[in-house]
């Protein structure tokens, strides 16, 4: 039972392309920084009703609180923003 040539063709063969096309891509080829896309911190691209409740508004009472897991939601919402259950 040999080793397929296949096998050794594409475990040779795929480092053998890959290994000068990286080195050429990061000597010549430049990334402008201005088309880099912005690095995420936090919550800053989550949306409102995702994010995790905030500590320091949690014994707030302009909202509905979730009979399951008790965060304080919005006023008109139907569904907690943690749990997804009716509120």
């Amino acid at each position: 039972m040999g080793v397929s040539p296949w096998l050794v063709a594409a475990l040779v063969l795929i480092p053998a392309v890959q290994v000068p096309l990286v080195l050429y891509l990061s000597k010549y080829v430049a990334a402008d920084e201005s088309e880099l896309p912005p690095v995420a911190s936090g919550d800053a691209g989550t949306p409102k009703q995702w994010r995790r409740p905030d500590p320091a508004t949690a014994g707030a009472t302009d909202g509905a609180r979730c009979p399951t897991c008790g965060t304080v939601n919005e006023e008109g919402y139907r569904f907690c923003r943690a749990c997804a259950s009716l509120l």
